[in-house]
Order: C-alpha cells, then sequence, then structure tokens
C-alpha cells in the first residue's frame, strides 16, 4: 500500500489508516483429480465462477496446472493466466478500483479445473481494516474525468453484502 500511495502521488503512508489493522485472508484450495465420469458429469469443469476479488490485493501462487486460471480480456474474452514458474499472480481488487476511481481496475477471473491432477491454489487476500471508509480519492476523481464513480463505502458492510450474495442463506 506504500508503494501504491507513492504511485498515485500521495504520502507514502497515506493508506495507514485504512489498513493498521488489515483485514486478510489465505486459502489453501485443493482441487481433486477429476475422473472420466466427473469430466462427463461436469464437461466445463469445477472451480470458481466469474468474479472480482473485494479488498485491495490478492497475491496467488499457484501450482503448475496450465488454463485453470482465467482473467476477462477488455473484450469480453477469457485469457488464460497460465503459472510463471517463481512468480505470483497479484490481482488489483475492489476497494481499489473505488479508491482510484477506476484508474485501476479490479481483475475480473475465474477458475476451470479440468485436468486428472491433484491442483493446489493457495491466494491471499489482502484487505483494509474493517471499519474502514472507502471513497474515491481526489487525484484520481481528477485522473478519470472529474467526477466520482464511486459514492464510498465502508469496508465491512462491503464485504457482508458480498459473502452474502455467494452463499445460499436459509430463509427460517
Amino acid at each position: 500500500m506504500r508503494c501504491m500511495a507513492v504511485a498515485l502521488s500521495l504520502p507514502e503512508d497515506h493508506f495507514e489508516e485504512f489498513i493498521n489493522p488489515s483485514f486478510w485472508v489465505c486459502r489453501a484450495i485443493g482441487y481433486p483429480p477429476l475422473t472420466p465420469e466427473a469430466m462427463e458429469a461436469n464437461p466445463g469443469g469445477v472451480g470458481c465462477g466469474a468474479h472480482s476479488d473485494y479488498g485491495c490485493w490478492t497475491f496467488l501462487l499457484t501450482d503448475e496446472t496450465r488454463g485453470a486460471l482465467k482473467v476477462e480480456g477488455k473484450d469480453g474474452a477469457w485469457v488464460d493466466a497460465d503459472p510463471v514458474e517463481g512468480c505470483y499472480v497479484v490481482n488489483v481488487g475492489d476497494m481499489l478500483m473505488q479508491w482510484t476511481n477506476g484508474l485501476f481496475k479490479s481483475t475480473v477471473h475465474q477458475v476451470v479445473h479440468l485436468g486428472s491432477n491433484y491442483r493446489v491454489s493457495v491466494p491471499v487476500f489482502f484487505e483494509p481494516s474493517w471499519d474502514a471508509r472507502i471513497t474515491p480519492l481526489e487525484t484520481c476523481v481528477a485522473k478519470t474525468g472529474g467526477k466520482p464513480l464511486y459514492e464510498g463505502v465502508t469496508y465491512g458492510e462491503y464485504l457482508l453484502g458480498k459473502v452474502a450474495t455467494n452463499f445460499y442463506a436459509d430463509k427460517k
């Protein structure tokens, strides 16, 4: 976040009040080998549908499986984001997109596992403080046409709203 502040011509510690303490998650996700029967039942594979990440940054360490991580291109087509040995995939999340008023776009992506191998993915999600109020930065509003594209949101409320739409909730 210090690097992001410098890149946006802000004081290096600009984001400290919004990320201290930070809210973060690390997941270890295993995708089991798909048998021929599983492939027949799920010809599109298994994985995680199209989405963007909610916070600031996602750092992803994947295994060597090619074709599993797909990123939406500007034309709407899906592009393989194949692993590069020794490198992490770094995604911009929704909060950085809102802070920068769309100057940096949140990465829409999906996971499609089609293989007979056991695939492992280990993403780390770095997010602002639960109570952080995220509003477009004036410098970014000026660079993107002079009008805020986002009203502002408290991160914890935003996260709860997103998670609530991802999981079935019994209406009892």
